[in-house]
């Protein structure tokens, strides 16, 4: 709490007394979620798909992508292939620059070769929403490599430090586990 007093040169007075919130308090990622694409394919990535990162509360979208204000701007959704599980992670338009949404492990195989989506044809894209970032895919560069997953695994999400809250407080990057009962994502 502060208050402001001020005396003009005839001695007239006044003072007002604000309330203050001092926001020390880190965020932290707190979930990672997929959403099929209407008539797509279960456990397949695909156009149209969504990647939903949360975040505990509201984060600062420069602090993503710079000069980001949270409406929809175009990035690149690139999916690698791993031994044993395959991650993910998200890229600016001109796929030039991670951006600091961190690594997702996805503990399963969805593809055979690394997929980029929104470099070629369609964008995938990227939108803020309270404390939700959600990536839409778009056109795939190597549509063959994508195969179909099955049995329920939970995503692993690790944030990336960089990213911090309006507070400027720095994102605690201490790894997620998908919320929910192990899904087939995609």
């Amino acid at each position: 709490q502060y208050t402001v007093a001020t005396t003009d040169n005839a001695g007239n007075a006044t003072s007002a007394t604000f309330n203050v919130t001092v926001d020390n308090t880190p965020p932290t990622g707190s979930d990672i979620q997929t959403a099929n694409a209407a008539a797509g394919t279960n456990g397949r990535p695909e156009t149209g798909d969504k990647v939903i990162y949360t975040f505990s509360e509201p984060v600062a979208p420069t602090s993503i992508l710079a000069g980001w204000d949270g409406t929809s701007t175009n990035v690149v959704f690139r999916f690698l292939n791993g031994n044993p599980t395959d991650s993910f992670v998200v890229y600016n338009a001109t796929n030039t620059a991670q951006l600091p949404l961190g690594l997702v492990s996805t503990g399963k195989k969805y593809v055979t070769g690394t997929i980029n989506f929104g470099v070629t044809g369609a964008p995938s894209t990227m939108v803020m929403s309270g404390s939700t970032i959600t990536v839409t895919l778009g056109t795939p560069d190597n549509a063959n490599a994508a195969s179909s997953a099955n049995g329920g695994v939970n995503m692993t999400w690790t944030p990336s430090a960089a990213v911090t809250d309006r507070a400027a407080n720095t994102l605690l990057p201490t790894a997620v586990l998908e919320t929910g009962s192990g899904d087939v994502d995609f």
